[in-house]
């Protein structure tokens, strides 16, 4: 079918007119509203039952008006239970046969049903219809990012093995309307059966009591999550072009990982509390408590997300507030994704991101995770050390994969760097800044930001006995995270084929066969606290090393890392000979 009146979109997004054209057909139109109709008449189904059973509430329960009838039937019951199990079996006083007649009677009249005209009926359709909002609401969010992002990894899977996408970059399209066609056009048919979904939700929300500004802030927040979510996709989709055709699995296997963690995890008060943001859930309970209803069926587990701070800031007492930073929080994630998507359009072989831009995104992310860590920032619990060390691994890990250049970049720089006779004095300045440049000295840079925004929050809350040893945990996790970074670049600069997979696995020998190695033979930190210290558990031992054997740590790492880089400058000095001086020597370039 032909598809008419896309002239405008096609003049404001031809990559949107493109998808769209391209998926708009009978077909699939018809197969997305006929699934979305059947998901619908499912969820009807399953709460079916539901309607029949208000016809047999019981007396005890919260729909029942005569809970004060029930209350004193049980307050007999228990009287009568008391006298006759507490008393002699010999003494002749008691009648036991009528007690224990009367025991059932009352038993029967606690499990009678509650009378029709005694039903809170009101209450009762409130609470179904929360029921339903909920389940929709999780269903219809799990849908848009799951199923979205499978669909923007999976497309440009495909559109690399036909070979149209080096076609749309040389397009005259500017990047920015490449990726808004790509994220609004691939999973169009996608948000057609969401939009159906749409009056069904909305009506179930306003019968259970829900405002609608408060439906639409939920869907702020989903618009934001999958802003988010679809940009990682294509992030992702970009960085692992022509790999096995498993990525748009392996992606949205992620993502739907993350989000159930996100979306289960209660509330903890500490650095994990981050965690909860990503997942739109969070704000259901806002919705739930404003209607005063009391269904506790909830699809999550956020059910104190009301004592969630950021620096002491209240952010879980208004949904006003928590509100605007999740919106907040969203955007600036999305906004650095949306930089490194810039810098792969424009030039595949440049690294993720620059090196200015690192500094920023480290600062960023540093002072969002000290938010939420302040909350529980003390040694003896061991919760906010072990964030703090899980969060900079993953961050510096991350960062080590998007700035560290591949060894024919490297090489270029090298020779660069040998041709340019003044260029000496600007050597550190190119490290820092510079495009084609080793990665170390940033990486370097980057540890400073965060050993300076941590240090300042151990002196601001820690305790005073506790201050140096958080900071000798800090350091001591930093200077392994060098270590890696300095490995990692040299394994890029080998000829080796299949670098990437080896500097992953030799950092992931160093961090994981430490602990391995403690586990198999029952090493205890108190015992043994310098193997710890070298390990990535060294926050586990610091309170029970001490200054020398931890300094002794620390000078150990930082000696493998200065030779690590000395290695690493020869080898950039060998590349960067010219061809002519290398075959004058009889080696290589």
């Amino acid at each position: 079918m032909k598809i008419h009146g896309f002239n405008q979109v096609g003049e404001l997004n031809p990559q949107l007119f493109r998808e769209i054209k391209g998926r708009f057909n009978r077909r699939n139109l018809t197969l997305a509203t006929g699934v979305s109709l059947l998901a619908q008449l499912c969820v009807y189904l399953s709460f079916l039952s539901r309607e029949f059973s208000m016809n047999v509430i019981s007396l005890s329960s919260k729909y029942c008006n005569l809970k004060e009838t029930y209350e004193q039937y049980d307050k007999k019951y228990t009287q009568i239970q008391s006298q006759l199990y507490s008393s002699p079996t010999n003494d002749l006083s008691i009648n036991r046969e009528a007690l224990e007649v009367k025991l059932s009677e009352l038993s029967q009249l606690m499990n009678a049903n509650c009378p029709p005209d005694a039903i809170n009926s009101s209450l009762w359709w409130r609470d179904y219809w929360a029921e339903i909002f909920m389940m929709l609401s999780v269903f219809g969010f799990f849908a848009l990012i799951i199923i979205g992002s499978y669909m923007l990894i999976n497309d440009l899977a495909t559109e690399k093995r036909r070979g149209t996408l080096n076609f749309i970059q040389l397009s005259p399209q500017t990047y920015k309307s490449i990726f808004v066609g790509k994220i609004l056009g691939v999973p169009s048919l996608l948000y057609l059966a969401i939009a159906l979904f749409i009056p069904y939700h909305i009506g179930s929300g306003i019968s259970a009591g829900i405002p609608i500004l408060e439906i639409f802030s939920f869907y702020a927040v989903v618009v934001a999550s999958c802003a988010f979510f679809y940009s990682f996709s294509l992030l992702f989709g970009l960085m692992t072009l022509g790999q096995s055709g498993f990525q748009a699995w392996l992606g949205s296997g992620f993502i739907f990982t993350f989000l159930m963690l996100a979306n289960n995890k209660p509330i903890y008060q500490d650095g994990s509390d981050w965690l909860n943001l990503f997942c739109p859930s969070f704000l259901l309970r806002y919705l739930i408590d404003g209607t005063s209803s009391s269904y506790l069926y909830f699809p999550f587990n956020q059910e104190s997300i009301q004592v969630l701070k950021w620096f002491e800031l209240p952010l879980g007492t208004s949904i006003t507030l928590i509100l605007l930073f999740s919106l907040l929080h969203f955007g600036i994630l999305t906004f650095w994704i949306w930089q490194g998507l810039k810098r792969c359009f424009h030039n595949p072989d440049a690294t993720l991101f620059s090196k200015q831009q690192s500094y920023w995104i480290t600062g960023c992310l540093t002072v969002i995770n000290l938010g939420f860590l302040i909350q529980d920032f003390e040694l003896k619990t061991q919760s906010s050390i072990i964030y703090a060390v899980v969060f900079n691994f993953l961050l510096f890990f991350a960062l080590i994969a998007a700035l560290s250049p591949q060894r024919q970049t490297l090489q270029d720089w090298a020779r660069y760097r040998q041709e340019k006779v003044n260029g000496k004095p600007h050597l550190m300045s190119d490290l820092m800044y510079g495009e084609r440049s080793p990665s170390v000295v940033a990486i370097g840079l980057n540890l400073v930001i965060v050993i300076a925004l941590f240090g300042l929050t151990t002196l601001w809350i820690g305790l005073p006995d506790e201050r140096l040893q958080i900071l000798a945990a800090l350091l001591l996790n930093v200077s392994l995270i060098w270590l890696c970074a300095s490995l990692v670049q040299l394994v890029l600069l080998m000829r080796t084929p299949k670098r990437g997979f080896w500097a992953v696995g030799m950092v992931g020998a160093i961090i994981i066969s430490p602990l391995i190695i403690l586990a198999f033979f029952g090493l205890q930190p108190r015992k043994e606290p310098l193997v710890f210290l070298l390990s990535s558990l060294s926050f586990a031992a610091v309170e029970y090393a001490t200054i020398p054997l931890i300094l002794t740590a620390i000078v150990g790492q930082s000696m493998v890392t200065v030779l690590l880089n000395l290695k690493l400058t020869q080898q950039l000095k060998k590349a960067g000979e010219s061809t002519s001086k290398a075959l004058l020597s009889g080696r290589s370039a």
